[in-house]
């Protein structure tokens, strides 16, 4: 990423590791000050409707990934992964904001 920037070389990017690892500890910090719990999968279940989540949960997953990429723009490779994911945790205690 440093060299699509511009930035240089590894000096640059480790500094920036470094600058965001610090970030991310410091951001856990703040989270666990305020007592909020950060779950992966909130952020997912925001993404997916309740019908892309029907198609995960009665095996239909290329209908799925179809929809979700309709719904939300995404390539057919983060749509695919995305319900790899989906299917492999399972959704049925899912609920969704869509």
């Amino acid at each position: 990423m440093a060299e699509i920037f511009g930035w240089g070389g590894g000096d640059q990017k480790e500094k920036l590791g470094a600058r965001v690892a610090r970030l991310e500890r410091m951001l856990q910090a703040i989270m666990d000050r305020l007592e909020i719990d950060y779950d992966d999968n909130a952020a997912i279940r925001k993404q997916v409707s309740q019908a892309v989540l029907a198609n995960i949960q009665s095996g239909n997953t290329i209908a799925a990934i179809k929809l979700y990429r309709h719904e939300t723009g995404a390539s057919l490779a983060e749509a695919k992964q995305l319900m790899d994911q989906l299917a492999a945790q399972g959704t049925s205690n899912w609920g969704t904001s869509k």
